[in-house]
This record gives structure tokens, sequence and C-alpha cells, in this order.
């Protein structure tokens, strides 16, 4: 899945800062290489891996977390969108045919044309992925380049 379609979870449904920046562990922390102090005596590294991140944790970023590949994520999604008033569905697939693909649907809260058809819907390889698909849909956040909601 695209940890471009995370970063826009976390942009638009958690309201992050995410940022692609080089950082580097230390101390258990993420650090950006251009936050780094030159200590003298001290070797400091000046590469990093380049990674999404938001603010927060031991350092000066955290790791991105994975909503659209983990079902932690997933539930994350579901209860912030919830929050927002927004109901979930989740199918698993039905048949052969289906190509294997979740489904994942969300429609408002108390809307009379909740007829078991959610108003926006996503579709993936895992639960995740289709549920941060049919958020985003839900969102109207169109899909970065590349990534297509075509299955």
């Amino acid at each position: 899945m695209s940890r471009e379609i995370d970063a826009l979870i976390a942009e638009h449904v958690f309201n992050l800062n995410v940022m692609r920046r080089e950082v580097v562990t230390i101390d258990g922390g993420l650090c950006g290489v251009d936050s780094l102090p030159w200590m003298p005596g001290v070797e400091t590294p000046r590469r990093g891996v380049m990674t999404w991140v938001i603010p927060g944790g031991p350092g000066d970023y955290q790791e991105l977390p994975r909503f659209s590949s983990t079902w932690e994520g997933m539930g994350r999604v579901v209860e912030a969108m919830h929050g927002r008033g927004w109901w979930c569905r989740i199918t698993s697939p039905f048949s052969a045919k289906d190509g294997d693909l979740w489904w994942g649907g969300l429609t408002p809260h108390e809307t009379t044309g909740w007829n078991g058809r959610p108003d926006h819907t996503g579709s993936g390889a895992s639960a995740p992925e289709a549920v941060a698909r049919a958020a985003l849909a839900a969102l109207r956040v169109p899909l970065p380049e590349g990534v297509t909601d075509e299955r």
C-alpha cells in the first residue's frame, strides 16, 4: 500500500503535519539530519533515511503510522471517522471472482439514505487499504498521482 495514502489519512483524518524528512535514529528517537548539532570530538551521522514522519516522539519526529496496511491503523481511522459522524462497513472478499478484494464504506450518521450501501467506498487487497481509500473518498480527498482506485 502506498505511504502517500497514509500521509493523506494523517493530514485529512487526523489533522497531523506530515513531512518527508531525512532522519537518523538517535537514542530511540527519529532526529532530522538537518537539526543534528555539531559537537567537537563526536562523530554525528550526516546521512539518514528519507521517510514519512510526523512531529513528536522521543526525537524530533516519529514514523508516520501505517493507517492503510495494519489493522491497528485501520482501527484508528474507523474510530476517527466515527468521531466525525461517519458509519463504517467493512466486507471481506465474497468469492474468487471478486479478486480477493476487501471493501470499505462510509456514510454520514443518521442519514435516511443508509440502506446497507455506504455513500463512499474503497476497495483494496486488505481491509486497512479499503477503509483508508473509503475515508479519503468520504472526505473528498483525491488519491495521489499514480495511485488509482481502479481495481
